[in-house]
């Protein structure tokens, strides 16, 4: 059973959008975490994807904005273009991997409950 608990907590932290991920992939620094919210830094560079997930009730400010292309768990897409200095919060149940079409760097702030 400790066997079990392990594979799956390692496999968590693998697949975790707080982790610093390897070059091709988002870069995201966890700046502040409690019981209830996590905030994060996270950098998409042109070409670059995240994680297929929810973003449902996160709070987003983009420090550099991009255009990115939103794809959801049943095969559609969205284009959408995010200002620097604008932030939203996530509306949408959901999940979509936004992936960077634009030409600059994302950087954005994430705020999103646990």
């Amino acid at each position: 059973m400790t066997k079990i608990t392990f594979a799956f907590f390692a496999s968590a932290l693998l697949i975790s959008p707080a982790l610093a991920q390897t070059a091709g992939t988002p870069v995201i620094k966890t700046l502040a975490e409690n019981d209830k919210v996590i905030v994060t830094e996270n950098w998409l560079k042109p070409g670059e994807s995240a994680a297929m997930t929810v973003r449902k009730d996160g709070v987003f400010y983009y420090v550099q904005g991009s255009t990115f292309e939103l794809e959801y768990k049943d095969g559609t897409r969205e284009t959408v273009v995010r200002k620097s200095g604008s932030a939203r919060i996530g509306t949408d149940p959901r999940p979509y991997a936004p992936k960077n079409i634009g030409k600059t760097t994302a950087h954005v702030i994430v705020v999103m409950p646990k």
